[in-house]
């Protein structure tokens, strides 16, 4: 599971306009990390992703909760199957 995840941010920062990826379990344990996401990170946006969760009902649709920075930035974090996987856009 390991390498797909590492596979899985590698790609995610290949794209156009992202600067960074994290994967984290259910406990904040940093499973990956790519680009200007840190590791520090990795409690809150486990913490973020699970509340969202929490708020929306429908379980088959996970909702995605967006944090904007006055720089213009943005870190999507979305919960599923136990991790939790935040993007810092350009």
């Amino acid at each position: 599971m390991e390498r797909a995840i590492e596979r899985q941010l590698d790609e995610i920062c290949r794209a156009p306009g992202m600067q960074g990826a994290i994967c984290v379990d259910k406990n904040g344990l940093t499973l990956g990390v790519r680009g200007r996401m840190s590791p520090s990170t990795s409690g809150p946006v486990s913490s973020l992703g699970q509340l969202a969760s929490t708020l929306h009902s429908v379980e088959s649709q996970k909702p995605v909760v967006v944090v904007e920075s006055q720089m213009g930035g943005k870190t999507l974090i979305k919960e599923g199957d136990g991790i939790t996987t935040a993007v810092l856009r350009a």
